[in-house]
């Protein structure tokens, strides 16, 4: 029963808005509403595992050898917004145009009869997911020990990896008599879609110390601990898009670059970056015999830095690079960029376990 930080997403990027405005769908514009308002995704309660395993090397329980491993679960979130088949109501990704200034814009998936764009019928949404897992060895000292109370030194090392997607999807379906662009060009009568991917994964490698301590009362027993491990987090982001066209008895079409994800920032891209990960935990147990015990335990771990997926979107957005926008030359830019931009993560929760002795 696990809980992670909320995974970040753009500001304001899924809008709804009216063809009454000057440019529908973009932020600023009177009737322009977001339907996606929260600014990070709670993927709630995570189960998971983990699994420890040691050995003493002498008789009298100083020196030892302690190895562990733990994963959660790989946690999803989607959203889609889909309007009906007369185009009602308006859905856009809102985006910024860095020529002129910045303005605000929208690429428009869905809208009505009666404005200058469309009519479409279309969707838009997303879909995020993370996972992390980890695992560490460490050598154990006995600085004290007795039948009441043990304190333990633990020194070894640590790893964590973090893996983490975000997707956006755009479609959109021509009404009547409309068209949609593609490559500079317009197809009646036609569907198209855009993809984009945006991945990351985060990878710490480092030495760790820690400290614990068992206090036992009775049958009864509570340990607190903490351990500091220091290092290097190896960081990964992927980005690709794709746009497809698919008309009637045709085969599709397809071009690189969907909406954020185009030509001046699809690629992998690498960096590694000093972390440090600091972790506590507290257990409070029962041992009815000398061999077996149960526990319920609370644990909270941080990382100093990382990067995600939604912290790497740029939202400003040349439409000469985009396949699906009736501005598209082809003209490379230098909107979208690719992003570093990090934060830190934590993770906590609760923990039932049983540990045996022999």
């Amino acid at each position: 029963m696990w809980w992670e930080k909320k995974a970040p997403l753009p500001s304001n990027f899924l809008t709804t808005g009216s063809l009454k405005d000057a440019v529908p769908g973009a932020l600023g514009q009177p009737n322009t509403q977001d339907i996606y308002p929260a600014s990070a995704v709670d993927f709630f309660q995570l189960s998971g595992l983990r699994v420890t395993a040691g050995a003493w090397f002498d008789d009298q329980q100083m020196l030892g050898l302690e190895g562990s491993g733990f994963v959660l679960e790989k946690s999803m979130h989607v959203f889609l917004a889909k309007s009906d088949r007369s185009g009602n109501p308006l859905f856009a990704f809102a985006h910024f145009d860095p020529l002129p200034k910045g303005s605000p814009d929208a690429f428009v998936a869905s809208a009505p009869r009666g404005g200058k764009v469309g009519p479409f019928s279309g969707s838009v949404g997303f879909d995020t997911d993370s996972q992390l897992w980890g695992a560490e060895a460490n050598l154990v000292h006995a600085l004290y020990w007795s039948p009441v109370f043990r304190v333990r030194l633990l020194g070894g090392f640590r790893y964590l990896d973090l893996g983490e997607s975000l997707t956006f999807f755009y479609q959109r379906v021509t009404l009547g008599s409309a068209a949609v662009p593609f490559l500079g060009k317009t197809f009646p009568s036609s569907l198209e879609l855009a993809d984009d991917f945006f991945q990351t994964r985060n990878q710490f490698y480092g030495p760790q110390i820690g400290l614990d301590g068992q206090y036992f009362l009775g049958k009864c027993f509570v340990v607190l601990g903490g351990k500091l491990a220091a290092g290097a987090t190896h960081e990964v982001l992927n980005i690709n898009g794709i746009s497809t066209l698919q008309q009637v008895k045709k085969p599709a079409q397809t071009a690189a670059g969907g909406l954020f994800a185009l030509p001046s920032n699809i690629g992998r891209f690498d960096a590694d970056q000093f972390g440090v990960v600091p972790q506590f935990w507290a257990r409070l147990g029962w041992q009815p015999v000398r061999w077996v015990r149960g526990w319920v335990g609370y644990d909270f771990l941080y990382w100093s830095q990382v990067l995600r997926p939604g912290s790497q979107v740029d939202l400003r957005v040349n439409p000469a690079q985009v396949p699906t926008d009736p501005r598209f030359t082809g003209a490379r830019s230098s909107s979208p960029a690719p992003q570093f931009n990090r934060t830190d993560f934590w993770t906590q929760g609760l923990s039932f376990g049983a540990e045996l002795t022999f």
